[in-house]
């Protein structure tokens, strides 16, 4: 991804929004629909096409979901009605009330799967859609027929795990970290998710901190920090998910270590995927791999508790 818009850079283009236009023709190719969902004062933008059973796909921090769910759609599509949101305070969804809690996003996708006609999907949510999906699941059992949790600790995450992250990247606050303001932040980024990042210029990194972060950055840092004030309640109260449950991490994840994706499949009887040469978003640096343990998942019938893969 980042390859094709050094290219585009060279071009003299406006590289972010050539390549926001290209996945979604490539989305719309994969058979995707875009639309708006007004849901009481929020409103939440979706792609949503396929063939099956319905498969909930909850994004990280960064843009809009196609910046992360971008090379799963096609091949997923074959097999699955995708439901592919930007969370409240992502891309084109908005909640005006001002309300930053994991309850709020939960209350905005009920009101999606409900005004969609969808009584029960599966759900896979990567890092912090994957706190959200873990918490729909737990707080609405009968909506959610299988979980997946992509680099993302649900309940298995503590106040010291929070404070060595933040020393790992010498980071006064997860928004300082995630929600960058300047090409450095961008590239620390960029070296977050990906094993192998490749090389980022200052006029891109630029474009993105302008067109990417900017206009969701108060949104964005709000959430953060509401998490961070509420880490131990949030460890200690949220509904533990009792569906099937798969974990899959990046073997070399250094924002939740693969510590902590033993430490929460180990709580959840769950099996765990490690997949190598994989940062923070596995999905995205191994889409082909990342599918296929997807599906298997999803297709099993009988599960032998605590596998690791």
């Amino acid at each position: 991804m980042l390859r094709a818009l050094l290219v585009l850079l060279l071009a003299g283009c406006n590289v972010v929004h050539l390549h926001e236009r290209a996945m979604m023709r490539r989305a719309a190719t994969a058979g995707l629909v875009h639309a708006e969902h007004r849901l009481g004062r929020d409103s939440l933008a979706v792609w949503r096409g396929g063939h099956g059973r319905p498969l909930l796909l909850l994004h990280g921090f960064g843009a809009s979901a196609l910046w992360q769910w971008d090379h799963q759609l096609r091949e997923l599509s074959r097999r699955h009605e995708l439901v592919v949101p930007d969370l409240l305070g992502f891309g084109g969804s908005s909640g005006p009330d001002g309300d930053p809690s994991l309850d709020h996003q939960v209350r905005a996708l009920i009101g999606l799967l409900d005004a969609l006609d969808i009584e029960q999907a599966d759900v896979v949510g990567v890092s912090y859609g994957g706190l959200v999906a873990y918490a729909l699941a737990g707080a609405h059992p009968d909506r959610v027929r299988r979980l997946v949790m992509v680099d993302s600790p649900g309940h298995a995450w503590s106040i010291d795990d929070h404070r060595a992250m933040l020393g790992r990247f010498a980071a006064e606050s997860a928004a300082a970290l995630l929600v960058p303001d300047t090409p450095a932040g961008v590239r620390t980024l960029v070296g977050i998710a990906s094993h192998r990042p490749p090389r980022l210029p200052d006029a891109v990194a630029r474009r993105v901190v302008a067109e990417l972060y900017d206009p969701h950055r108060a949104d964005q840092r709000a959430l953060l920090d509401h998490l961070e004030r509420e880490l131990e309640r949030l460890a200690a109260t949220l509904a533990r998910p009792t569906q099937p449950t798969l974990a899959i991490w990046g073997a070399h994840d250094p924002v939740f270590p693969i510590e902590v994706g033993r430490r929460l499949a180990a709580d959840l009887d769950a099996p765990l995927v490690v997949i190598p040469r994989a940062r923070h978003l596995p999905n995205a640096e191994h889409p082909r791999r990342f599918v296929a343990e997807l599906e298997a998942f999803l297709d099993e019938t009988d599960r032998e508790p605590g596998r690791a893969r």
